[in-house]
């Protein structure tokens, strides 16, 4: 999340969405790819490290070697703003209270992700209760996911040429329809491989929806202010990993008292906040798409 604000930087305001999305598709591979990597690797044993603490140790290692590359590789920009770090730090108070799209994509955004945690982090528990797998095949779902990364760069262009707003639709479309999948294919009597097939395609769906949904966010919000972009960024992920935080917290509690039907009853709930905050979103020109679509308008006339 300090390389995702450079993105828009390296490309032209047209090609905001696309860069974002090109940038989005390495770092969600990241992320769905090291749940299975880690359910894995959490099953290796190096001396003292031992179950999951063997994760911790191999992350570390893996970090480590990324910092030669990343100082011969990484392009030098200077700031664009010299502030103290109190300064920087009041400042983003500012940038939430004075900007309302911000507002508004934080809290779509926490939502979407706390529907989206509802399911991964109760899929160890589902896997375990109706077929008796582990951790390990809970990761490799991860793999599975990562097939829903193709669609970033899409969304990408999707959002630089209809807007992000149409963009958030489908992927509020998206995200409901895998989890009335995931909860549909629940109830059906089918055989173990015939359900995990199904399980397949709604994780398939459900990460589709979820990147469409975060690339339109940061599209929008690094529209606001091409000088401030790490620090609406910074807003924006404070508010969307509490999201998270909290959609677990309260999968948790739904898990132990519903079971599945708890916890995609729960995940439908946040996306209808979701939806309802962006039906009554603000729809007016608010970035910079929308001021170069309306340059290039005056300009033909």
């Amino acid at each position: 999340h300090i390389v995702l604000p450079i993105a828009p930087d390296l490309a032209s305001d047209e090609e905001r969405g696309r860069a974002i999305g090109t940038v989005m598709t390495g770092l969600l591979l990241g992320v769905l790819l090291a749940r299975t990597f880690s359910g894995w690797v959490s099953r290796i044993h190096f001396g003292a490290a031992a179950g999951w603490r063997t994760v911790f140790v191999v992350a570390a290692v893996i970090n480590l070697s990324f910092v030669p590359m990343l100082r011969r590789t990484m392009p030098a920009l200077p700031p664009k703003h010299k502030l103290s770090y109190g300064e920087a730090m009041r400042s983003l108070w500012t940038l939430w209270s004075s900007q309302r799209l911000l507002r508004e994509s934080a809290a779509m955004g926490a939502l979407i992700f706390a529907s989206f945690s509802c399911f991964w982090t109760t899929l160890a528990f589902f896997l375990g209760t109706r077929y008796g797998l582990g951790a390990g095949a809970a990761g490799t779902f991860g793999v599975v996911g990562a097939a829903g990364a193709v669609v970033a760069p899409l969304a990408g262009r999707m959002a630089d040429r209809h807007g992000p707003r149409y963009v958030l639709s489908w992927a509020l479309v998206t995200l409901a329809a895998s989890f009335i999948w995931l909860w549909a294919q629940d109830r059906l009597h089918m055989p173990m491989a015939a359900h995990v097939g199904a399980m397949v395609v709604g994780v398939i769906v459900l990460d589709m929806g979820a990147q469409m949904s975060q690339i339109a966010n940061q599209t929008r919000i690094f529209g606001l202010d091409a000088s401030a972009r790490s620090r609406l960024n910074t807003v924006y992920m404070t508010v969307y990993f509490s999201g998270a935080a909290v959609g677990s917290a309260l999968v948790t509690f739904a898990w132990v008292h519903w079971q599945w039907n708890g916890v995609c009853m729960l995940a439908l709930g946040l996306l209808s906040i979701a939806a309802i905050v962006h039906a009554t979103g603000k729809k007016g020109p608010c970035t910079v798409d929308h001021i170069l679509v309306e340059e290039e308008r005056v300009l033909e006339v």
